[in-house]
């Protein structure tokens, strides 16, 4: 079964909105730490890479966490 057109295209710019408005939330450490943990990168490789401790990518990942379940799109 296919899709309505509109539908697609509908659900295409929601998550292109959604995308920009978490790109505006989002620090440039945040950023970078998501980037990598979406490469499912360990917390300790992204500390690494980084040049950041452990629980700093910790709580980077649970702010960016917290700042996705505030947005409504």
């Amino acid at each position: 079964e296919s899709q309505n057109p509109e539908k697609i295209y509908i659900s295409s710019e929601k998550k292109h909105i959604a995308n920009l408005r978490l790109k505006q939330m989002l620090s440039p450490l945040e950023k970078r730490i998501l980037i990598q943990y979406l490469q499912e990168k360990s917390y300790e490789e992204i500390a690494k890479k980084l040049g950041i401790s452990v629980k700093s990518v910790d709580n980077a990942i649970q702010r960016i966490k917290n700042k996705i379940s505030r947005m409504k799109v």
